[in-house]
This record gives structure tokens, sequence and C-alpha cells, in this order.
């Protein structure tokens, strides 16, 4: 009985330990109890978690949890605790979701709502956190907690009003930073001060101090003397000069007399602080002047930018704001820059481990100090510290670094901070990860160090240094055709130094010409033969030429010169590699990985070599450093579970996850039998759904998912690619015994009739693996080179290459639209006699079917086919064919022919399981033999041809499914679409599961415009084939094509997450973020897209177009004049630069490059007309065409040439739209008569758009057309709608939105919701002019606004026209309505997005187009609010002077 007690007894124990902090003691208690199991394991294993988090163990801690919530599910407690864990892990989205499930359970528990709600703030969704807030201090009214993180949360939204009146609870809260005081003496409520003393009181931390120092002026102004307390005496030296402050004191010491008090951080709620009236003059702080002259002699012999650093703060209250300076790294590496440390403390002693950093800190005595040193720097980069805020008060230029989630005053998502006009901001875009904003200060800093150095030159324009270094920078901002002349100057300024050379090598590297940077570095040799560097630079120049022999000769040079140069050891390793010289690449390997013991890729390369050497053991310990490589690094997943050690399974469940390419999955599947036998369940995760069927077939594997399904529970985890070094795997020792894996007989059956039983020897042909494998380049083949075994009797050759093929040289027969995933492949392969495979998955199949297969291996193959054999240890049935000298496939072809032409004659021993074939017993059936015809005339180009013998076949065996398919390629070759789509549908009728021909339909129907049945016939071919790349890509086109942005996008991830390198979708999906206006991630997916080829003209295309919508003009322009530079026809490149040129106002090279829009990949259509087109010459006598080409708008701007025509002595015509713009364009003088499209056409004798016409005219900005009103309102029409004007008041109409089907809409067009400040302004009669799209808004407009809603009797802009002429002013976006109210000469305001369109041009508010127009422009991309609060104001001043005429 006394016995049954004791586990409580001990849990007991074990708390009381806990709460003492005795957790060791606590913990050895639980563990027990965790074994033993029983009623307490549970609570054991919570509380256990609890002390593994607290004494840094959090993943053991989630563990725990884990195991607890598997037990007892939805246990409060535990979901609490975990989602404390993920918290401090940075894992906020996770730790919110733990949060919401514990709240669900314990719905009156405020500590885990405000937990939620700081997860939720943290991991970005401040409305969640608002919302959690706000419900929590609803219903616990007086909770200070509540109210405090709503303050915090209001503030971060910037909603400064309310956010500083909840503020004021901190001085509730159980525990706060700065305790409350209890002074005798009242609290000023901000009343005028009249004489009396106060005290302002400092609270929290140096910089909250610094920060709100800047108000204590403004309490002076109220009257008083201001006594101000600091929490240090470091601070003194900045505080006593403040303006107004009369006396300082320190926290702690002894206070002079006051009448009243203030705590600093409450004078923005007593002054009304908001957001646009934050006190934002700097400096407001100074450093002592007395101090200046010692530091400015430190600085005094740095000509350079120099540049403060601070890489810490204090971890309380934010672990997360300190950067590791390792991280640092690259700023030091800017050229001309210098930095100087500002951090004080433990961390300061870190100051050594930045190269270049140099460390005056030991000098620095308190924050006066700071301050006057940084009086001599030209820029602080710093993270969320005091010296952040200091830098800012002082007025000094200051680059903030914040975590993904900033504190309260840097508010959310923006790169300035209304505190510090000299601040920018840069965040991380994912929690935690610092390098990515390192990388995009780097960038800015090279830009502000060019800056710099281009302002020296412009004062010094022969000073050697300042041509060296600004050429320098060029080459690192990416300009290095400006780099050169730069550096070559330099160079002649100073002849007796290298290192202009050596940059000049570098930059004519980055444009690669490697002979001109071959030659710099021999020059700079010339000077100085005892730099490594430079030994170095040649090694590398000459490696990138192929010269691998002169490559390893340079590196071996500079490490005689200095055997420390790791990067030099490295590139001669894999220079011999390249070679083929293994075993000194080998040792060169081992001896960087001694000098650099965490160098990634050393250890990589390493473990590659060894495995290729056969020193198997010693490979795989090596081999886990592949996760470290610097890139194409695998993801390590799952690690929030069990590492698998080989150990004894015991029941438990082992997941085996796929990591890297299908090959290499099907490689090592041969390991789960051998796991399963260690007495568990074994479950594995492949990357796609394509191999989960023929995974299914391995012995031993439980179940199989693609990766993204839901798993079911595990204990345990693997990668597959571990299993070899977890087996302990040797030469000797290798489980190869095949075929490990099998054909479902189902599917076997279904291809039977695809390959012939005639008796010839059926060989299966792949030769190119995936394009974004890292090394395709070397293993595949082209297509051409097949040539080489054309003309064998006795052959059947099958293609398998599945997703473009290419054009192939001799006859075979195409099985890949018959190829949904693996195991049709896995089943066409056991159909054939023998597989000829370059080193892709297909061959690991057919190796692990025990399929005969022939591997063409490269000079330098991969790892696991080793060196000296002909056979592998992997695959029994394998026989390799290398090339005996790199890229030498015609050798290797040339042999396998003989060999191949032996096996047919029965000369040469058959590969196992290959027989010699018998003799041919036919040609088979007529019907395919036309089909084969069918297939070689239409890869001759010969469709018409092809399609005669598709039909031929059809006649003769209508249930053969190819010739269909086939004769539907051809015909949508050839732009029969219809034709194509019946034959398509007739394939399918036979086969509903052919993907391809699902896949091929849905392109013709899309190319008919039957968007919603193409829709449907991709997401057939992605059913019948989930691993079909192209199918899958174009399902994400078609999304985006029909509106749905968001399925698109998630198609495109979905994509890219199984294959990375797959360039189309990260272009793709770069185009449907830009299109819902989210730039920085799609500029994000373009530069992944150019990373991994930067001449990808799409990509780089796109990038510019995402560039000028983000405002970096400059950076557009060099993207299309790169594309341009690779291809001078991409005409999509040429028409937007000129988008950027005539935005410029410069608009004689834009309107020629303007002409190129019907060259565009899209392009504008020119309707077949008769007659030449218009060159410009004269009208005299002629009868002219002008036809509309776009839209409304953009009739209405340019009719305004009809005019200028009709002055030549022309007779000018107008085709347009249709109906509902007719009438308007009627009345411009000039224009003989107005066509609808469907009208038919009387003589004339030439013919231009209306788009074409400042080109024709050669117009320039000083000679814009303007003269209004060109446009007029039908006088009878005016008189119809009279009545229905509102009267009295200023008349102003309301336009909010443009046309959805216009493809900027969403950037361009508002809501009426918007427009709520105009309700405010007296004085008005407003009118809704809104039609179409958005017109239903005008219902139920903003609470205060009377609107008359005209907009919904408009027929056409006919009505609209005569409404405009009875109005003082038009509102309107960027409609046509804006334009032909200015063509009336009506007063606009036209509301721009921040980046607008070309005809607006940049910066201002005028325009040459239309004299009446004024324009109101975004400050900040997608900031409507702040427009038309602006609005507003100006519309209240021309109210309130009731002078209408002052509008025009």
């Amino acid at each position: 009985m006394a016995g049954a007690t004791d586990p409580a007894r001990e849990f007991a124990r074990a708390m009381e330990l806990q709460r003492a902090g005795r957790l060791t003691e606590a913990e050895a208690i639980y563990r027990p109890l965790i074994a033993a199991g029983g009623a307490l394991a549970v609570d054991a294993r919570i509380n256990l978690g609890a002390i593994l988090d607290e004494t840094g163990r959090p993943v053991e801690a989630l563990d725990e949890y884990r195991s607890a919530l598997a037990v007892r599910g939805g246990d409060p407690i535990a979901l609490n605790n975990m989602g404390s864990t993920l918290f401090r892990l940075g894992r906020f989205a996770e730790a919110a979701r733990q949060f919401r499930l514990a709240l669900e359970r314990m719905p009156d528990a405020p500590e885990i709502a405000i937990a939620l709600g700081g997860a939720l703030q943290r991991s970005g969704d401040l409305d969640g956190a608002l919302a959690c807030f706000r419900d929590l201090a609803r219903r616990r009214p007086d909770d200070a907690e509540a109210h405090w993180n709503l303050a915090l949360a209001l503030l971060l939204a910037g909603d400064f009003k309310m956010g500083w009146s909840e503020y004021q609870w901190r001085w509730k809260k159980e525990s706060f930073t700065s305790p409350r005081r209890a002074f005798d003496a009242p609290a000023w409520d901000g009343a005028p001060l009249n004489g009396k003393r106060i005290l302002v009181h400092g609270e929290q931390g140096y910089g909250d101090t610094i920060q709100f120092a800047r108000y204590l002026p403004m309490v002076a102004q109220c009257g008083g003397v201001v006594i101000a307390e600091c929490q240090s005496a470091a601070l003194i030296p900045l505080m006593k000069n403040i303006p107004g402050v009369s006396e300082v004191c320190v926290m702690g010491g002894e206070l002079p007399p006051f009448d009243l008090e203030a705590p600093l951080l409450s004078l923005p709620h007593l002054f009304g602080t908001e957001l646009e009236t934050v006190p934002d003059r700097v400096p407001y702080l100074a450093p002592p002047p007395e101090r200046l002259a010692h530091w400015r002699e430190k600085l005094s012999g740095d000509p350079g930018l120099k540049v403060g650093l601070v890489w810490a703060g204090k971890p309380l209250p934010d672990p997360f704001r300190s950067c590791p300076i390792a991280e640092l790294t690259p700023l030091s590496e800017v050229p001309g820059v210098t930095l100087y440390s500002l951090q004080v403390g433990e961390e300061g002693a870190k100051a050594r481990e930045c190269s270049g950093l140099v460390d005056l800190t030991a000098g620095i005595r308190d924050f006066g100090d700071t301050a006057a040193l940084i009086a001599g720097l030209d820029l602080v980069i710093s993270v969320d510290t005091s010296v952040a805020h200091l830098a800012g008060a002082l007025g000094k230029p200051v680059w903030l670094l914040l975590p993904m989630a900033g504190d309260y005053r840097w508010l959310v998502a923006r790169e300035d901070s209304p505190w510090y006009p000299t601040m920018r901001i840069f965040r991380q875009k994912l929690q935690g990860e610092w390098g990515e904003v390192v990388q995009r200060v780097r960038t800015a800093l090279l830009g502000a160090a060019l800056s710099f150095w281009e302002g020296a030159l412009a004062r010094r324009p022969l000073d050697g240094t300042a041509h060296y270094l600004c050429g320098a920078l060029l080459a690192a901002t990416g300009k290095p055709r400006e780099a050169t002349v730069r550096l070559t100057k330099a160079a002649q300024l100073l002849p007796g130094r290298w290192e202009p050379h050596y940059a000049l090598a570098g930059a004519l590297q980055q444009m690669g010409m490697m002979a001109g940077t071959r030659e710099a570095l021999e020059a700079a040799l010339a000077l100085e033969q005892k730099a490594p560097l430079l030994h170095e630079a040649l090694g590398i120049a000459r490696q990138m030429e192929g010269d691998l022999q002169g490559a390893a000769a340079s590196y071996r040079e500079a490490l005689r010169l200095d055997p420390s140069l790791v990067k030099a050891r490295y590139n001669l390793a894999t220079a011999c590699k390249e070679l083929g010289l293994f075993k000194e690449a080998q040792e060169e390997l081992r001896e960087v990985v001694r000098r650099a013991p965490e160098h990634g890729d050393a250890h990589w390369n390493l473990a590659v070599l060894l495995l290729t050497r056969g020193d198997l053991a010693a490979g795989w310990r090596e081999f886990v450093w592949r996760f470290k490589k610097s890139s194409e690094a695998p993801v390590r997943r799952f690690q929030e579970f069990p590492a698998w050690d080989g150990s004894a399974l015991a029941g438990r469940t082992l997941l085996l996850w796929g990591e890297q390419g299908a090959g290499d999955t099907l490689q090592f599947l041969r390991y789960a039998p051998l796991a399963a036998e260690r007495g568990g369940r074994v479950l594995v995760e492949v990357q796609s759904a394509s191999l989960v069927e023929v995974a299914r077939n391995a012995t031993g594997v439980a179940g199989v998912f693609a990766r993204g399904e839901k798993l079911p529970p595990f204990d345990l985890q693997a990668s597959l690619m571990d299993l070899p070094g977890i087996f302990g795997t040797e030469l000797s020792n290798m489980p190869n015994r095949v075929p490990y894996l099998q054909v479902d007989p189902a599917r076997l059956e279904r291809c039977r009739f695809l390959v012939r039983e005639d008796g010839t020897l059926k060989v299966g042909l792949v030769w190119r693996g995936n394009p974004a494998h890292p090394n395709d380049r070397n293993r595949s083949l082209q297509a051409s080179a097949l040539a080489a075994l054309t003309g064998l009797p006795g052959v059947s050759f099958y293609a398998l290459q599945v997703g473009g093929s290419g054009e192939l040289p001799l006859a075979a027969t195409d099985l890949a639209p018959a190829i949904r995933d693996y195991a049709d492949t896995a089943a066409l392969l056991s159909r054939l006699d023998l597989v000829i495979a370059v080193d892709t998955s297909v061959a690991h199949l057919a190796g692990a079917l025990g399929i005969p297969v022939w591997l063409l291996v490269p000079f330098i193959p991969d790892w696991r086919w080793m060196t000296g054999r002909e056979d592998s240890p992997w695959y029994p049935t394998m026989r390799l064919f290398r090339q005996e000298q790199a890229g030498d496939w015609e050798g290797v072809l040339s042999r396998l022919r003989a060999d191949l032409a032996g096996l047919v004659a029965g000369a040469g021993a058959a590969p196992h399981a290959v027989q010699p074939p018998a003799a041919a017993v036919g040609r088979g059936s007529r019907a395919e033999f036309l089909n084969d015809e069918g297939c070689a005339l239409d890869e001759a180009g010969r469709q018409e041809e092809a399609v005669e013998r598709y039909r031929e076949a059809v006649r003769l065996a209508p249930e053969l499914i190819a010739p269909h398919y086939n004769m539907g390629n051809s015909l949508y070759t050839l732009g029969r679409n219809g034709e194509a789509i019946d034959c398509y549908r007739r394939a399918l009728a036979l086969d509903p599961a052919l993907p391809q021909a699902w896949h091929n339909l849905a392109l013709a129907l899309k190319a008919q415009g039957a968007l919603d049945e193409a829709l449907h016939a991709l997401k057939r071919a992605v059913a019948a084939a989930p691993d079909y790349l192209e199918a899958r890509h174009h399902l994400g086109e078609l999304y985006h094509a029909t509106g749905a942005f968001e399925r698109a996008e998630e198609t495109f991830r979905a994509v890219l997450a199984g294959h990375p390198g797959y360039l189309p979708s990260w272009n793709a999906l770069g185009i449907t973020l830009q299109v819902q206006g989210r730039l920085e991630e799609a500029v994000q997916c373009y530069r992944t897209a150019l990373s991994r080829d930067p001449d990808y003209l799409h990509a780089l295309n796109n990038l510019g177009s995402a560039s000028r919508a983000m405002g970096h003009v400059d950076e557009a322009i060099a993207c299309y004049l790169r594309v341009l530079e690779l291809d001078p026809s991409y005409a999509d490149a040429r028409w937007n630069l000129s988008l950027i040129e005539l935005q410029l106002g410069r608009y004689r090279e834009g309107w020629l490059g303007y002409e190129a829009r019907f060259e565009r990949e899209d392009p504008i259509p020119r309707p077949e007309l008769a007659g030449p087109a218009w060159d410009g010459s004269s009208l005299a006598g002629r009868t002219i065409l002008l036809y509309a080409e776009q839209g409304f708008g953009d009739t209405f701007q340019f009719v305004r040439y009809a005019p200028l025509l009709a002055a030549q002595g022309g007779r000018v015509l107008v085709q347009c739209q249709g109906s509902a713009i007719a009438a308007v364009l009627a009345t411009v003088p000039g224009v003989e008569r107005v066509l609808l499209r469907e009208d038919p056409l009387p003589r004339f004798d030439c013919h231009a758009s209306l788009m074409s016409l400042p080109f024709l005219c050669g117009t320039e900005l000083a000679t814009v057309p303007a003269h209004i009103p060109y446009l007029f309102a039908d006088p009878l029409l005016v008189e119809r709608w009279r009545p229905r004007i509102p009267v009295g008041g200023l008349r102003v109409g309301l336009v909010w939105a443009g046309r959805k089907s216009y493809k900027d809409d969403l950037k361009r067009s508002l809501s009426l919701p918007l427009f709520a400040p105009l309700a405010g302004v007296s004085g008005m009669r407003l009118c809704a002019l809104q039609v179409g799209d958005g017109a239903e808004q005008a219902v139920h407009p903003p609470p205060g606004m009377e609107l008359a809603d005209l907009g919904s009797a408009i027929r056409s802009f006919a009505d609209t026209a005569a409404i405009l002429a009875q109005l003082d002013l038009v509102i309107t976006a960027d409609t046509a309505v804006a334009h032909l109210a200015g063509g009336m000469g009506v007063p606009v305001w036209v509301l721009l997005p921040a980046a607008c369109d070309w005809r607006w041009l940049m910066e201002r508010e005028d325009s040459p187009w239309y004299p009446t127009a004024r324009l109101f422009r975004q400050k900040r991309r997608g900031d409507w609010a702040e427009v038309l609060e602006r609005v507003a104001r100006e519309l209240a001043t021309l109210t309130a002077k009731g002078d209408k005429e002052s509008i025009r």
C-alpha cells in the first residue's frame, strides 16, 4: 500500500525542488517517473520540458511536450509551455498556434491570451494581435498587462493617440522595468507651468531617455523650470546642454526641490503626439564641444567613408535584436570604407573578430565621448540600441538593423522613422535571418561609398586613389563597364601600384572578358610578384577559362608564398578534382579542413572524393557536411524529432525522408528493409507524388507519402541518404541485391501495346537530366549526339525522355506521353531489353528493378560511380561507359555503338538479363509505321505531311492512341487549334489518364480563349501525373490568367518546393506577386531566378518592371539595357525601357521605343488595313484613318493630334473602340467622321495608330500639343443632366476605380471608403460619376458623406462629358474620366499610385498634357489614406475661400 503512494511523493518532491531552483535534482526524479509510466508520467513530462527549456535545451523540451500531448491531447499547460519554448526560439507563428489551442481549452487564462497576442504580433499578424489584446482588455478592463500590451500594439500600428493613452497603464503592471516612483509632488497634467519647477524623471533604458529627451525643451516652453533626471551619470554630458533644461540629476541621487513631476515617457501622451505631429527636428542633442578635437584627431588619418558599427544590445527586453558580429563581415569588405566599433561592454571585445574593424572604444567614458566620436563619422550602422537613438538625435545618418518584429517605436513595414529624419531602417524578412539584411545594407553601403568617393574625385580629378576606389566600388555595385574606365585611369595615375590592375581584372571578369582579366592580372604581377592574392586571382581566371593546369600552377605559387590561404588551397583542390587528380585534391581538402574546420564546402568535397575513391567509411563520416554547403545545400528536415542512430527500433515508427533528387531516393530505398529488420515500422516520405507508387513496392515499407501530405505519427526520423553511414556501408557489405523495387502488374499490362514485340533488341534512351541540377551540363547529352547510334540493324529505340526531349537524329518511339509517374516508367522499362541512360533517376530505377542498364558517365563522375571500374557495386545489372577525357561523349558513344552492334550480332556478352534478339520479324503494324513516319515528318518541320500520315494511321487503327495524340500536336503547331482539340479529345477517349494529352488539350483550349475548359484539362493532367512539371507550371499560369492569383501563387510555390531550379516558375511567381502589389517578394523571385541563370531574359525584364514599380528607375534601366545587350530583338524590354524614358520626359527616345509595343510577346494588335501606314509626311489632299488602340483614356489623350493633322490639309477619320466613346470624339475639331470598329471602312490613303502620333509628329516635352479644350459636351445632354446636378457650394465629381480587367488596376484603383476624409469638408456637393466596376459602392458612402449617385444613370462618355461641363472639379483615379476632364479643360485632380503610368512623368504636380490637371501622388506605395487626407486639406482651403475660379 505504501509503495503505491511513492510516485506521488516523488512527484511532489520533484516539484518542490523545481520551485526551489534545484533543477538538476528535480530532473533526476522526473525521468524515472516518466520511464515507469503511470498516472503522473504526463505531468512529469510537462515539468521536465519546463526544466529543459529553462536550462537551455529547448529542442528536448519540445520533444517532451509532444510526447505529453500524444498521450493527453489538448493539455493546455503542455500547449502553453510548448508555445513559450517556440516563442523563445523565434518560431512565432508556430507558437501562436499552440497558444491558440491552449486558449481554446482555458479561455479565461489571461496570460495565455497575452502570449498569443505577443506571438501574433511577432509573426507579423498585427491585426490579430490587436484583436486579441482588445478582446482581453474588454473582458478584463482592470488588467494592466492587457492594456500595456494593447498599448505596444497600437503604437506599432501607428495609432499614437490611443497608444500613448494605453501606455499609461505601465505603472499598474505587477512588474515593470521602472517601478512607480512615490513622489509627494503631484503629477503634471500638461497645463501651463507658470514658473513651477518640474521633475521629468527617467525610466526604462538609455535609448528611451535619448529618444524622448526631445520633449524637454517643449516642457520648458510651457513656462516651467525643467529638472531632468537620467539613469546614469554617463548621460549627463548630453542632457545638460539640452535647451530649456535647468538642472540634471542622476536616478538614485538626491533630488532638488520640485513642484510637479512627470515620467519622461508620458510626455508624448501629455503633448497629444500623433504620427503626423512627432517632434522630429534634429539635432536636439549635441556632443560636448570640448571633446570634439580629441576624437577628430583620432580620425584625422582616415580619408575614407567612416562608419560606426554596433551589433549587440542587452538580451532584455528583446533577445532577437542583436546580430552576431560574424554576420557583419561583408561590410568590412566594402572598398574605401573604414568601420569603427561603437560597441562597449562585453560584446565590444568581439571587435577583433571582424577584420578591418577599428576599435577606439577604450577611450569612451560616457555618452559624451560616444557623441563626439559619432560627430566625426559619416554614418552609423546599428542594431536597436541606445547608440542608434543617439546618432538619430545628433542628426547623423543612421541605418538601423531590425529583427522581423521590431520594437513598437519603429512601426511596421517602414524604411524610415518619424522620430529620426536621418534614419533608414533595414528589417529582417525572415525571423533570425541577418544574412539577407546585411546583404541589403552592404548594397546600400556600396552606393554610399561610391557617392563619397565620386565627391572626392570631383574635388580632386587627378587623385589616383579616388579613381581606384570609385572603380572598385562600381565593380562591386554591378557596373563593371564603368569601373574599367576608372580603374584604367587609376593605373595610369598610380604607375607603381598593382592594386588598380587587380581591381580592373575583377571588373573585366564580371563582364566575362577573361582574356582581359588575365592580362590585367599579369600586369599586376609584373609590378608585384610576391603578392599571393594576385596568383590566387590568376588561378581563378585560368580556371574559369578552362586552363586547369595553369590554374593549379597559380594556386600552388600563391600557397608557396602564403600557405595559410584557405581559398587558394580550396580552389587548387577543385582544379585537381576537375583534372582527375583525385589523390592530390583529397590531400589539399584535408589540409583545408585542418586549417578551417568549419569550411562546409571543403568537408563536402572531401566526402565526395573519399566516396569516389572507394573509402566509404571515411566518406560517410564527412557526408553530413552536405547540409552546410554554401550553395545547393539540402535542408535538414524534421529536426524537431529525434534522429535515428541505427539502434533497435523496438516497435517504434521510423520516418525515412527523401532528401535530394529522385535518383537518390530510388538508390537508397534499398535500405528500407534493413531498417524494418531493426524491429520497427518504416514510413517513407518521397519528394513528389510521382515516386509514391514505385516506392510502395519496396520491401519493409509500411506507408509512403508525398512531401506536403499529412504524415501519421512517428517517433524517429532519418534522411534516406543518412542510411549508408548509419549501416556502416562499405564495398564489402553493400546491400546490392536486386530487384528491390517491383513493377505493378496492372501498369505492365497497360503499356503492353506501346512496346512492339517485333524480335528486335528494344533499347530505351534517356539523354538529358533535370536542367536545374547543378551538374546537368556535365552529365547530359545533346540529342544530336545520339546520331552515333543510327543505322544499327535489329535495334528498336524507345525514347523515355520526359520534359523537353529535343529533336532526335534517329528513329525512336516516344514513350514519354505514356509516362505519368515512376511506376509507369518502371512498367515501360520492364518491357525493354536494355536501357542506355545518362546519370539520371531512370538509370537508378532500371538498376533497382534489375534491368540491364548502360550508364554514360562523364570524365568527372558523380561520387557513386567511383573511378576505374566498368561495373557498379550498387547495381549488378549496370555497366559504365566513361569519358576518357572531359567532354568526350563522341568516344563514349563510339564504344557503346560497337558493343551494341556486337550484342545484336551475338558477338558480345549480353548484360545479364539481356539476350541477343532473334531475327527481325517484320516492321510492326502498318498503322504504327505510319505513326512513326508522321513523328519523323513533324520533327523535320513538315507538319502538313505529318498530319496526313496520322490520318491514315487513325483510319487503319482507330483504337491506337499515339496517332490521335501526335496529330493534335502537329495541328497545334500549325495553329489549327480547333482540330487539335478534337484530336486530343479522341486520344483521351481511348486513354483518359494520358497526362500529356490533357496538358496539350489545355494549351489548345487556352489559345482558343476557352479558359475554364483549359483549367479543367490542366487539372486532369496534374491529377494523372502529379509530378508533371510543365503541366503544374501552366496550371499556375492559367490561374493567373483567370485572376485567381492566390491559387496561382500556391501552384508556383508547390512547383518550386519540389523543383527549386525550375526558373519559369520563379519568374511566373514573381509576376503573380507583382500584380498583387507585393513588389519586394516579386523582386526576390526574379533575383532567385537570376542567381541561377544571370542571363535569364524574362526574369531580367520583369526585375526591371518591378524595380520601376518600386521607384528604382536606374536599376530598372540597367535591367532593360542588359536584356537588350544579350538580345537586341527582345521587344518587351525595348518597350519597357521606352516607358521609363517617357516617364523621365525623354520623349525623343521614348516615342521611338514605344513603337515596340506591336512586337511584344503579348503584342498590341494592329488592324489589317489597306494602304500604307502614315510616315509623317504631308497630308495635303489625303485622307488618313486614325485608329484607337488601347483604352478609352489613351484615345481621349491622343485624339488631340487630329486637329493638327487636319491643319496640314488632311481629311481625318477616327476609328474608335465603340459607341460609348464615339459621340465625344465627334466633337474634336478637324475630325470629319467617327467610325466604330465594326463599321465598314470608307476609302483612305494612309493610316496611323492614335498612340503613334506623338512619335510621327516628333513630340518632345516642350512641344506637347495642349490646346485645351479639344473635347466638348453635347449641349442637349448638358440641359438634360442639369436638373440632376446638385446646386450650391463647390460641385465635385468623384471617380474611384477603373475597370478591373486593366493589368495594373490593383495599383491605380481605390475604393469609396478611402474618400472618407472628404466627408469632413463643408461647403461641397459631391457627385459619384463611377460606372462599371465599383459603382455599387456609391449606395453606401462613408459615414457623414452626402453623395449624389449620378453614375447609375450614365450610359456613355457623352453623358459623363455633359456632367463634367457642369462641375467645378473632378477628383479621379487614373481613369478615362481624368483624360476626358483634362481634354475638356475641366479642373481635375488625379490620384496617382507611387509608381504611376508613364504619361504623368515623375515628381511633378502638373501635367504638360492637361493644363487644368493637378496630380496627387502617393508618398508611400499603397498609402491612399495620406493622399486623401491631403486632398481633403486642399478642398477645405478652397471651400474656405469660396472662390471657385481659384481652382482653375
